[in-house]
């Protein structure tokens, strides 16, 4: 069954890097308008969600727009991910100092950047079928 193709890439694959930042500058850049916007601390699971989708619409937006394959996007958004870990691991170090800001900030880093991983897989697996590429589960990066 053929897939019908809604969106014919025509960007260099190199710009993933490119959406892939904007993606993390988007994510860090959530944590500072969203409390302003709703007056309110968020939860780290409602952190772990808008992470999840900014990631996924990312990713897919990369492999929909760009000629790259999925593994290249996939590269470009786990080192996405490893930024956004790294910040989590700096702002809570710190704000708690290095011995508990540390350890809070390796952990919701990895909680995080695994999360934003994930939905990056969703988000380049949407974008192959945007471009109405077949994707099988067993080579769905390819």
């Amino acid at each position: 069954m053929n897939t019908p193709k809604l969106v014919t890439p025509t960007l260099s694959p190199q710009l993933v890097w490119l959406f892939a930042a904007i993606t993390l500058a988007a994510t860090i850049g959530s944590n500072y308008v969203i409390p302003h916007v709703i007056h309110h601390p968020i939860t780290p699971k409602a952190l772990g969600g808008i992470y999840c989708a900014i990631f996924a619409i990312g990713a897919a937006a990369a492999t929909a727009l760009t000629t790259a394959r999925g593994r290249y996007v996939f590269l470009a958004f786990a080192v996405g991910s490893a930024g956004l870990a790294a910040f989590f691991y700096i702002v809570l170090a710190k704000a708690f100092g290095s011995g508990l800001g540390g350890a809070l900030g390796t952990f919701f880093g990895a909680f995080f950047a695994l999360g934003t991983l994930f939905a990056s897989i969703a988000g380049t697996i949407l974008g192959r079928k945007l471009r109405g590429e077949q994707v099988s589960w067993s080579v769905s990066m390819g």
